[in-house]
């Protein structure tokens, strides 16, 4: 009797497991592409690489992010070159 109630909270706990582990994945995913859309906006923003920007948008990309949509719109309205043809 024990030894069927261990392997039934074994399989319980490793089912419990596998959903965690999906969940978790997902936010990671989501959370992935918050932080490198946030970088492509600090670049957008300083219209190159700034390491200030840089780090705010990798520490704080929520953040970091809403700004940028306030800073230049959703998308992103400034052209990414900052050499202008004459």
């Amino acid at each position: 009797m024990q030894e069927e109630e261990k392997k039934e909270d074994i399989i319980e706990n490793y089912q419990n497991t596998k959903e965690t582990s999906v969940v978790s994945t997902i936010i990671s995913i989501v959370w992935g592409i918050i932080t490198l859309t946030a970088i492509y906006y600090s670049f957008v923003i300083y219209k190159g690489f700034d390491l200030g920007g840089f780090l705010l948008a990798l520490l704080f990309a929520p953040i970091y992010l809403l700004w940028g949509f306030y800073k230049v719109g959703f998308p992103p309205k400034m052209k990414f070159n900052k050499y202008k043809k004459k």
